[in-house]
């Protein structure tokens, strides 16, 4: 591999400065800054008269758990996304027009999961039409990610890698992702009841699965060989 400096022409530097790095990231941020705020509109105080009961308050209070569920779970994944699209930028050297294009897919499943969320939390947990629209929302967030991602890696826009395990790790996760929501889509098709414990059993096992692979001396080897 030769050390030598890389050659910016001045088309290149142009390039750079119209897709600026900082500026895509700052959407992003805004983009799930305002999404992960707007989860919380679906709480909604129950429509009862200023006179209830304690029974008919608490009673509305409860009918309000699975809109409670979906929030917390989605505001967990988006933090997650969020993590990851940040730890991704950060191994970003620059930003072209297709990876600005990739980024903009990405939070167009982002901006989605209000929708999907409101889905979620207003019918029963095994409701399927609800179920697929919820993770295949987050199955469009785990590819677009991962599309951005390996573009990344294949385009030459990464830093090397200061440490290539880590970096395998990450890809790793993001592949996790993604097979938990193709795996809990086809629960949906089956047996939607199970379909979130399918989605959540899978998950951790693949992560487990990644951070073993990578942990094991013979697999931080070949790694690092590459």
């Amino acid at each position: 591999m030769s050390d030598s400096p890389e050659i910016t022409t001045p088309d290149m530097s142009v390039a750079r400065t119209l897709w600026s790095k900082a500026r895509i990231e700052a959407l992003s941020d805004g983009v799930f800054a305002i999404v992960m705020t707007l989860l919380v509109l679906e709480l909604k105080v129950p429509h009862l008269p200023r006179d209830a009961s304690a029974a008919e308050v608490l009673h509305g209070f409860q009918e309000l758990g699975p809109i409670f569920f979906s929030y917390f779970v989605t505001f967990t994944l988006a933090g997650a996304f969020w993590f990851w699209h940040h730890h991704a930028f950060h191994e970003l050297t620059h930003v072209n027009g297709p990876l600005f294009a990739l980024n903009l897919a990405f939070l167009s499943f982002v901006s989605l999961l209000p929708f999907s969320t409101a889905m979620l939390g207003a019918f029963k947990l095994g409701q399927p039409v609800s179920l697929a629209c919820y993770f295949g929302n987050l199955l469009g967030l785990a590819l677009s990610l991962s599309v951005f991602w390996q573009y990344a890696q294949r385009s030459g826009l990464l830093r090397p890698p200061r440490d290539p395990v880590a970096r395998r790790r990450f890809t790793l996760i993001l592949g996790a992702q993604t097979l938990a929501c193709i795996a809990a889509l086809t629960a949906v098709a089956l047996n939607p009841r199970v379909a979130m414990n399918v989605y959540v059993v899978v998950l951790m096992v693949s992560n487990i699965t990644a951070r073993r692979v990578t942990r094991s001396p013979s697999g931080a080897r070949a790694l690092r060989e590459e």
